[in-house]
């Protein structure tokens, strides 16, 4: 592997873990670190998967699962990319965040809210990109003049490219 690699890997392990204490031990300096410490990860794997297929070709040999695991990184970015982009500027994501803004319990924790994180993250954010029936969620973090607090947004969806917000519900650690 070579150094760069190694060196993207590590600083997205430790952007990961001090994203993690942030939430721990309510430190409010750059709370999304450990979103970017998510994609440095997959970057660095990424980057061990383009060592490998450089050192395969100059061997001589097969490629085909160097090539494969760049793919997968490579539409693993794109199809989470656009989920979060297509939430973001949906109508769903603006009343989210409206009814976040009037939310007594996160302004008792955070304070007025003064924005909201650059990531949407979430295990069923990939639902709302195809318009499913039922029910997904989404993370947001939101940002106050007294601190920061992930908020888990549980959507419900009875009929196609209808999402409405079911519930709201800070995330405590």
């Amino acid at each position: 592997m070579s150094r760069s690699t190694i060196t993207i890997f590590f600083i997205g392990i430790l952007l990961l873990i001090y994203g993690y204490l942030c939430r721990f031990l309510s430190i409010y300096f750059f709370w999304d670190s450990k979103h970017f410490g998510w994609i440095m990860i997959f970057t660095g794997i990424m980057g061990f998967f383009i060592d490998q297929k450089k050192a395969r070709t100059a061997k001589k040999e097969n490629v085909f699962f160097a090539r494969c695991g760049i793919a997968i990184i490579i539409l693993l970015f794109a199809a989470v990319g656009s989920a979060v982009l297509s939430l973001k500027t949906s109508a769903t994501y603006a009343n989210a965040v409206e009814l976040i803004k009037i939310d007594g319990e996160i302004k008792n924790e955070v304070g007025d809210v003064k924005g909201f994180g650059w990531f949407l993250t979430g295990p069923e954010i990939m639902k709302t990109l195809y318009n499913s029936t039922g029910s997904s969620s989404f993370i947001v973090t939101v940002r106050g003049n007294k601190g920061h607090k992930d908020v888990k947004v549980s959507l419900h969806n009875g009929a196609p490219a209808s999402w409405a917000v079911a519930s709201i519900d800070p995330i405590h650690y």
